[in-house]
Order: structure tokens, then C-alpha cells, then sequence
């Protein structure tokens, strides 16, 4: 049964991404500030966006938050955003979570309220990484790390991913399983 699950799951996300395009702007409500946030990916001028799926609850996700506060700061070639899918995590508390001083990203944090790009891209845990080129292709997707506890990583595969793209190159490293929590649908 186990399998059967992890084959479906497996499958949904593979088809969802087949034909996917990113969308031109990405809106939805700005968690750390309670308004409405039009972000534009078209990456003109950029290397391209980072999409990460997050968790006001699950400890991946926020062990992740300085690595990616780190990131955002030494890789302005990219936009990032990040976003909110967890249906059994209210809008009110990732509200508060990522509004306070400890939990504050240099970048919008929006609520994906029917989980439609969560479903779109096949997001399956949080932190759960999307790396889009100009174009709207996805160069890499998966873990930030290959931890669940950022202090604990070796490998870094979002930075190395970001590195790669600035010196206009393909990651080595396409796609890795992201780890962390399940985002409830």
C-alpha cells in the first residue's frame, strides 16, 4: 500500500509538471505583512527565481530560514519567494510566524491558499526548492541540503544550484529529494 502511495504521488508530480509554465506574477497574500503581493518572475535582469515552499510549523523548514536568508543576501541575481501550502496550518499563525524578528525573510512569504502551486510545481515537503531560469524552466528542485537540520549539512544543493547559474552554467545536480515536513493538501 506504502508503495502504491509513493507511486501515485511519484506520478502526480511528474505529470504536473508536465506543460507548466510560470506564471508571469505570482499574487497572494504577503504573510509577514497581511497584503496583497503581485511578484513578478519574469527575470529580466536576473539569473532567475527561487520558489520554496515553507512551514510555520515544521522544524526543516525552520532550521532552513538562515540558510535562506543567507542565500537571498549573497545571490541578488535571483528573486525569491517564498510560499505557504500547508492546508492544516492556519493562515493566522504563519501570520505571526513569519512576521516576528526571529522568523523574518528578506522576501515575501505568500499563502497558497488552495495549494494551486503547490499542485502545480508537485511541492511535496517543506522546505521544498524550485529553481527557475529565465525562461521559466526549472534548472533544479528538491532540498535546500541534504539535511533535515541545516547546521548538520554537507552538501549544499540549492547554493550550488545558484553558484552554478550565476556563471551561466547548468547545476550538476538537477533534482535532489527535498526533506522535511509533508504538506498536507
Amino acid at each position: 500500500m506504502y508503495f502504491l502511495l509513493r507511486l501515485c504521488v511519484c506520478l502526480f508530480s511528474c505529470a504536473s509538471l508536465i506543460g507548466f509554465a510560470l506564471p508571469s506574477t505570482i499574487s497572494g497574500i504577503d504573510l509577514r505583512n497581511g497584503k496583497i503581493a503581485e511578484i513578478s518572475t519574469m527575470a529580466v535582469e536576473k539569473k532567475g527565481n527561487v520558489i520554496v515552499f515553507l512551514s510555520s510549523e515544521c522544524p526543516c523548514s525552520e532550521s532552513h530560514q538562515s540558510t535562506l536568508v543567507e542565500l537571498a543576501k549573497s545571490h541578488p541575481e535571483f528573486t525569491f519567494i517564498g510560499v505557504h501550502s500547508n492546508k492544516e496550518e492556519s493562515v493566522e499563525s504563519a501570520k505571526i510566524f513569519f512576521s516576528t524578528e526571529k522568523n523574518k525573510l528578506p522576501f515575501p512569504v505568500i499563502e497558497d491558499k488552495n495549494q494551486t502551486l503547490a499542485n502545480d510545481l508537485g511541492a511535496l515537503k517543506t522546505p521544498h526548492v524550485f529553481v527557475f531560469d529565465p525562461k521559466g524552466e526549472i534548472q533544479y528542485r528538491g532540498g535546500i541540503d541534504d539535511s533535515h537540520e541545516a547546521s548538520r549539512a554537507k552538501k549544499h544543493f540549492l547554493a550550488m544550484a545558484l553558484d552554478a547559474m550565476v556563471r551561466d552554467q547548468k547545476p550538476a545536480t538537477a533534482e535532489m529529494p527535498p526533506l522535511g515536513c509533508v504538506i498536507s493538501r
